[in-house]
């Protein structure tokens, strides 16, 4: 990712944010080095709400399945809703991430894109990429901001010869 040229437009996948909130995940460093050169202004850098939204449920799911020693999706999810305390709980590590992309933004380094993609290009990214609607709606996304470079840790994005993907 050091090669990524500076001012580049990049658009930045919730990959990135997880492995800089993990202190587990291999290349965690490596993401967060990343994420502090946005933060000075080193790229054009852009995300969208739906990865805001990635992150939070991540997050919030990985610290209730930390509290609760419990690895089913659906107990964790059962007891997130049924437990105000647990959620609460839970909830702070997301906040904090939604807090520092508000800062991000505040500050003028990171752009947020709120809206969605037109249905049809989704449709045709899907049928022409293979892709599972949520990467199909970062792609969409990006094609329609004329954003070309993406910094991800997903493979899927690989086999897109229109884009440059970056790694860590």
């Amino acid at each position: 990712m050091q090669d990524i040229p500076k001012g580049e437009m990049v658009y930045i996948d919730s990959s990135i944010w997880i492995r800089h909130y993990s202190s587990d995940l291999q290349s965690r460093k490596e993401c967060t080095n990343f994420l502090r050169s946005v933060e000075l202004g080193k790229y054009r850098a852009f995300i969208s709400t739906l990865v805001v939204d990635e992150v939070s449920y991540i997050l919030l799911k990985q610290k209730a399945q930390e509290l609760l020693d419990e690895n089913r999706h659906y107990k964790i999810m059962d007891k997130l809703k049924k437990d105000k305390e647990l959620f609460s709980q839970c909830w702070e590590i997301a906040q904090e991430h939604v807090y520092h992309v508000l800062a991000m933004k505040e500050k003028g380094v990171l752009r947020i894109i709120s809206q969605m993609p037109e249905l049809e290009m989704f449709s045709s990214t899907i049928n022409k990429y293979q892709l599972f609607p949520r990467d199909a709606t970062h792609l969409s996304l990006m094609q329609s901001m004329n954003i070309s470079d993406i910094v991800t840790t997903d493979s899927d994005f690989d086999k897109i010869r229109e884009i440059t993907v970056w790694k860590p």
